[in-house]
């Protein structure tokens, strides 16, 4: 054992294993990270660039839907202030008419046109 650390093996191979081999896996990182940025940089700009398309698509998009609803508010509004009123107005005439005039009532859609029996 003597021998051993007489002969610098210990403080040699603690050099080589700590030092040297911690240099290289450094100069290996860095060598490698210096080899991949140029295609880093250029797939992040990519990425940048899609996201771009695909957030100006969604707000071109979403300017659309909302245009539509906006189109489809004002028809439902029209619906309601002006079909539906004189839908209504009609259809409380026609009942009148139907009930002033009772052999009319058949005409009725919702007056059942069977004749029941009695038993």
């Amino acid at each position: 054992m003597r021998d051993l650390q007489d002969s610098g093996f210990i403080p040699l191979m603690t050099f080589l294993n700590l030092d040297l081999k911690g240099n290289l896996d450094r100069s290996i990182a860095v060598e490698a990270l210096l080899r991949t940025r140029s295609k880093l940089v250029s797939a992040s700009e990519e990425i940048k660039f899609r996201r771009t398309v695909l957030e100006a698509d969604t707000t071109a998009k979403r300017a659309i839907l909302a245009e539509e609803l906006e189109v489809m508010k004002g028809e439902l509004s029209r619906w309601n202030n002006k079909e539906l009123p004189r839908l209504r107005d009609e259809f409380k005439r026609d009942i009148q008419l139907k009930l002033n005039h009772p052999a009319t009532l058949s005409t009725l859609p919702w007056v059942p046109r069977a004749r029941f029996q009695k038993e």
